[in-house]
C-alpha cells in the first residue's frame, strides 16, 4: 500500500472542478495584467473574487465550498488563509488595495490555476 501511495500520490488527490480552475486562471490574469472582465477588486481576496466570478458566469456556487475545503485540506486558516489567520493583515491589504500583491495568495493561485 505504501508503494502504491508513493507511485499514485498525485493521482489520488481530489480533482479540482473546471469551474474553480477557470476562476483561478481568471484571477491570475487579473493579478498579472490588471485586465478585469469579472470586475474583481484589489480590495477583495479569493473568496470575494470567486463570488464575483460565479455571479458573472454561472448559478453554481459549489466552487465556494470546494475552495473552502482546499484551504482546510492544506491546513490553512479558512477565514484568512494567506495572512497567517490575521484579520488585521487582511484588513490592511483591503484598505491599501493590495490583495493581489500577497505572494502567498499568488503562489496558491498559480499552483491551482494549472
Amino acid at each position: 500500500m505504501i508503494i502504491m501511495l508513493a507511485y499514485f500520490g498525485d493521482r489520488m488527490k481530489k480533482e479540482q472542478s473546471a469551474l474553480l480552475t477557470a476562476f483561478y486562471r481568471a484571477f491570475l490574469f487579473f493579478a498579472d495584467t490588471g485586465e478585469n472582465p469579472y470586475k474583481f477588486s484589489r480590495a477583495n481576496g479569493l473568496c470575494g473574487s470567486l463570488a464575483k466570478f460565479l455571479a458573472a458566469t454561472t448559478e453554481d456556487y459549489s466552487p465556494c465550498e470546494e475552495m473552502y475545503q482546499q484551504f482546510k485540506d492544506a491546513h490553512l486558516d479558512v477565514v484568512y488563509p494567506f495572512n497567517n489567520g490575521s484579520g488585521f493583515n487582511y484588513d490592511h491589504e483591503m484598505k491599501t488595495r493590495n490583495t493581489t500583491k500577497n505572494q502567498t495568495r499568488l503562489k496558491w493561485v498559480r499552483d491551482h490555476a494549472q
